[in-house]
């Protein structure tokens, strides 16, 4: 559903004129895409060596989704870009990449991997090591707070009741995104359960 969402909300973007903005939430929804394809490939692995090649493909788009979306979120409300800190964001992004699909040759990502039957579904069960850190705070935590922020604080700024509405549209997404991500980190769903890159997915869509 989560894909079917997300290709169907690109479709209806290839319909329109491309404009920066358009080109910045084509960006995120195919990073969003590739997220998703990785975690359906995750579902169906029947061997860790399967499941890891999935969630490589997995990062390669989870690493720079939430960037991408900061990125059009500043842009949507007005706000000066800030080159410099953007694509230093995408440099930690693309360091995230590296260390994941580098991982058998150091415990920078991952310090063990274990391919487990239980929960819902066989799954890997991972012990992270400080890369996994640096890839919450660079590229979730910072990118989602900045957006949110600027949210806010366009929100404050606003007069039309129109777009008013459409920002309050997006806080919600937003909020509920993160209340997916807040549960998840804390270990609140079933064992083997990830949910954030189907919920992603679909408030991606329905905010296009």
């Amino acid at each position: 559903l989560a894909i079917v969402s997300a290709v169907l909300a690109m479709v209806y973007m290839f319909r329109g004129g491309s404009t920066y903005t358009q080109r910045l939430m084509l960006c995120f929804m195919i990073a969003e895409l590739v997220h998703n394809a990785g975690y359906l490939l995750e579902l169906f692995a029947k061997t860790q060596r399967e499941a890891m090649i999935a969630v490589k493909v997995e990062y390669l788009g989870s690493s720079v989704v939430a960037i991408f979306f900061m990125m059009f979120i500043n842009n949507y409300c007005g706000k000066r870009e800030n080159i410099f800190f953007e694509r230093l964001m995408l440099l930690c992004g693309c360091a995230v990449i590296i260390m994941v699909w580098s991982s058998p040759m150091h415990e920078l990502y991952y310090r063990d991997v274990n391919f487990v039957h239980s929960g819902l579904y066989p799954h890997l069960k991972l012990t992270y090591g400080p890369g996994f850190y640096f890839y919450m705070v660079t590229c979730t935590v910072i990118p989602w707070a900045i957006s949110v922020y600027t949210l806010f604080a366009s929100l404050r700024k606003e007069k039309s009741k129109k777009r008013i509405g459409k920002l309050w549209f997006i806080i919600a997404g937003a909020t509920f995104e993160l209340f997916v991500l807040v549960l998840y980190v804390f270990k609140l769903f079933p064992e083997g359960y990830d949910p954030p890159p189907s919920s992603r997915a679909v408030m991606f869509s329905l905010l296009i």
